[in-house]
């Protein structure tokens, strides 16, 4: 009795495990899970190309003018009612112990890099005989005593190069301090306007940071940066967009500066706006247009980055990754190549997916 309660045990036990198995088996006979996604078939476009500067707009009152430093004045150019172009020289210091400052450092320079190119000239001719002499040397015809006393010119003249070279470094940074007390000396003016006030003559001693003239501007004009290469390649419309205080309107790029900003190194950009009511010292949104590029266009959220910047697109209901270059960003949208028209983009449940995911598609856009 007790074997059979055994047997019939054991029976159930292997019946329990057999239908499990069928139910695993059941279980995973399913087809794989989809994930839904959202696409946009997409297709290639031309575009303006813009790019977005921030500018600020100058001010259009009347603005005290001052030399940076001390000093007789040698000459006033302009008298009152004068008009007068952003730029132009209105006043000058008496300035011989500065110019005479720049003409000795530029003297420096010209002597201290002749000494150099003298010594490495020498140095050069010293170097190849060193070199023959080791050939000599070692085939017994001169001394040690003749090698040694090669080497010791070559380092002689090494240390004279040397030298040379930190007077010239030392002689372009007394250039440079003494051309800044030059440009001190003079008074130009900052922006387009007319004189509105003189306060000192030709012969007067003034100090650094006292008004000489007051200028008053002429019309409103806002001010942007440009990188060299941008200035460089001049590929840029003359005529810009300008969004200020909700309003739209266009003003042409009047002025670009031949110098840079000894900070940012970008040139300024001066467009002239038109007549209205601005906020002095306030911020505007001005797009230069650059050309047309043809494109797709996307939103700037889709758009994952890895190795290299990619998209998910849908073919054969799967999850493809496809690269992509990034042209240019405008208004948050980005304008990419690298893909095809046709290509169906996933624009939602990007972030869910692995390449050859099984993708459905339940909303498509175009």
């Amino acid at each position: 009795m007790t074997k059979t309660k055994i047997l019939t045990a054991v029976l159930m036990l292997f019946i329990g495990v057999m239908g499990t198995a069928c139910t695993q088996l059941e279980i995973t006979s399913t087809g794989p899970v989809k994930q839904p996604v959202e696409v946009i078939e997409i297709k290639h476009e031309s575009y303006d190309l813009k790019q977005m500067f921030s500018g600020r707009i100058s001010a259009d009152s009347t603005e005290a003018l001052s030399f940076m430093s001390s000093g007789k004045i040698a000459e006033i150019n302009v008298k009152v009612g004068d008009s007068v172009k952003k730029g132009a020289l209105l006043a000058r210091l008496d300035n011989q112990a500065q110019s005479s400052g720049v003409s000795g450092s530029a003297a420096q320079i010209k002597a201290a890099e002749e000494s150099a190119a003298k010594a490495r000239l020498s140095l050069e001719h010293l170097e190849k005989t060193l070199e023959d002499m080791k050939a000599l040397y070692e085939s017994g015809a001169i001394s040690k005593a003749e090698l040694d006393g090669a080497e010791l010119q070559v380092s002689v003249t090494r240390s004279d190069l040397k030298a040379a070279e930190a007077q010239i470094q030392a002689a372009r940074a007394g250039y440079s301090l003494n051309s800044t007390y030059l440009r001190d000396t003079k008074l130009y003016a900052p922006r387009s306007g007319i004189v509105f006030e003189v306060f000192y003559e030709t012969g007067e001693v003034i100090s650094a940071g006292y008004p000489v003239l007051m200028l008053e501007g002429q019309a409103m004009t806002a001010v942007f940066g440009m990188s060299a290469a941008q200035i460089l390649e001049d590929d840029f419309e003359r005529e810009v967009e300008v969004i200020y205080n909700g309003a739209v309107f266009t003003a042409p790029i009047t002025k670009i500066s031949k110098l840079p900003d000894d900070v940012t190194q970008t040139y300024e950009v001066e467009v002239t706006l038109p007549a209205g009511s601005y906020l002095i010292g306030s911020t505007v949104e001005i797009y230069v247009l650059q050309g047309e590029v043809r494109a797709v266009k996307l939103p700037i959220d889709i758009v994952l980055s890895g190795e290299n910047d990619f998209v998910y697109v849908v073919e054969e209901g799967k999850a493809v990754k496809k690269n992509v270059e990034i042209i240019t960003v405008q208004d948050n949208q980005l304008y990419v190549e690298g893909l095809e028209d046709g290509d169906r983009v996933i624009v939602k449940g990007m972030k869910l997916v692995k390449p050859l995911d099984d993708v459905e598609i339940i909303s498509a856009l175009r």
